[in-house]
């Protein structure tokens, strides 16, 4: 097994480390053309090389299919695969070319490598600990472009003339950019607070993230760094020495905002001081790790913080961007253009689901049921855009591979997600909680989403490590 294990190895090295550093020569305008043929030919021949050493091994009897360990999640991966063929088949547009997919380029084949790969790697990967520290070295290399960008200057013309504040870096459009930096930080925060990690490391890749963060200005980046913060609030509390590096965190992101920020900065700047002196103020008492009736008093206790807020966000109407989304959704006043037009797109998404419920339309084939049913609205916007994504994950995968290609989508991930942690993988757990809880106002893409499944295939390694 220890030649499968070094030939994925490599692969995996190639994905984290090489993957989100392509770029064509013409810069945004063929990145996603470059990152699909890179992703598609690099695991094409790593499962090829792959097979063909599994085929001599098991011909030489130096190992046999006993001897790698399949699991419940392998099973729906596999089940997974064949409702996407099914959808195919079954599609009402098998004259487009549902193979690759269009314009997304997010068909079949690249559905079907994500699987296989998955599979692959999660077989015969044995987890090492080197990878918690090589993942951050792209999320400092692209950051550094972004700011060098956002300073003006157009680095390998990454970037549309006149459009420098919608393109950046290697990734390209600022959603997917929150998309791979969501999970690069919220990695980078759980590292440092569950984990060993160099100090210096984690300044400046925390720094140079959250700079990214503000130069991108992403709704849905900060509100899945709020909800996850919001999440470890009451394990962190039981123990001092978690307690003071979460502050260290939010120290760090409340003065990167200052730095950027250079007006109406007096309240983030108390607050600064506020979290300064909470920090020097907490003592040496030792809590008990991981204290379960502390842990469901703390989460009882937030429960009732949230409702509150709600209640506040309920009464009293504010004019900030999320908070008066929020507000207007609970009052039903679902404007087109909340979320930046993405309600637009879920009120009309959602009466697409009743026709081809249980298999969908077919791979990447959103765009065409949206666009002919809903062009003129399109118009009455006062421009037509090729909509080929509900800007949700799941809805768009509901429309492509109906209920069950979603439901066996979300089991394979649970099956995954609840097995019991271990400490060393906190970071990566977070991080593909993060992914799935921006999905819901993003979507799947070649130019994040192969960083996402390497992530969940190593998380199945853990039990291997300790």
């Amino acid at each position: 097994m220890k030649y499968l294990n070094r030939i994925t190895s490599i692969y995996l090295y190639i994905i984290i480390l090489v993957f989100p550093l392509v770029i064509g020569i013409n810069g945004y305008n063929d990145i996603l053309e470059v990152k699909w043929n890179f992703y598609v030919y690099i695991s094409v021949i790593y499962m090829v090389i792959l097979l063909l050493i599994i085929l001599l091994l098991i011909i030489k009897h130096k190992i046999c299919i006993n001897d790698f360990e399949f699991k419940i999640y392998h099973i729906l991966a596999i089940i997974y695969l064949v409702v996407l063929i099914v959808s195919n088949v079954l599609s009402p547009y098998r004259g487009y070319d549902l193979l690759v997919g269009s314009p997304r380029m997010e068909g079949f084949l690249i559905n079907t490598i994500y699987t296989l790969s998955f599979l692959c790697i999660s077989l015969t990967y044995k987890f090492n600990k080197r990878f918690l520290d090589i993942f951050i070295i792209p999320c400092i290399i692209i950051g550094i472009i972004i700011i060098l960008q956002y300073m003006g200057l157009n680095i390998f013309y990454l970037y549309k003339l006149g459009e420098s504040n919608i393109f950046y870096g290697t990734i390209g459009n600022i959603d997917m950019v929150g998309m791979l930096y969501i999970i690069y930080i919220i990695f980078i925060i759980s590292r440092y607070i569950f984990n060993n990690i160099n100090i210096l490391y984690f300044l400046i890749s925390m720094i140079i993230s959250s700079i990214v963060m503000y130069i991108i200005n992403v709704e849905a980046t900060y509100f899945t760094l709020f909800i996850i913060l919001l999440f470890l609030l009451p394990i962190i509390t039981l123990n001092s020495k978690y307690l003071k590096k979460y502050l260290d965190v939010l120290i760090i992101i409340i003065s990167s905002s200052l730095i950027c920020t250079y007006n109406n900065y007096l309240y983030i700047l108390l607050l600064l001081v506020l979290l300064v002196l909470i920090r020097v103020l907490i003592g040496k008492k030792i809590y008990h790790y991981f204290n379960k009736k502390n842990i469901i008093i703390g989460y009882i206790f937030l429960l009732i913080v949230i409702v509150l807020a709600f209640i506040v966000i309920y009464l009293f109407k504010f004019n900030v961007g999320i908070l008066n989304d929020i507000h207007n959704i609970m009052h039903f006043n679902l404007d087109d253009k909340m979320g930046n037009y993405r309600m637009f797109l879920w009120k009309r998404t959602v009466k697409m689901i009743d026709t081809n419920i249980l298999f969908g339309s077919g791979c990447d084939t959103f765009y065409i049921k949206f666009m002919k049913l809903y062009l003129s609205d399109l118009k009455s916007l006062g421009s037509v855009t090729i909509n080929d994504t509900a800007c949700n994950i799941y809805l768009t995968m509901f429309i492509n591979n109906g209920i069950l290609g979603l439901l066996l989508y979300l089991s394979f991930m649970i099956s995954i997600l609840k097995k019991k942690i271990h400490i060393i993988m906190i970071p990566i757990l977070l991080s593909i909680i993060s992914y799935l809880i921006y999905g819901m106002f993003s979507f799947n893409v070649v130019i994040v989403t192969p960083i996402f499944y390497t992530l969940l295939s190593i998380y199945t390694k853990y039990i291997k490590s300790v």
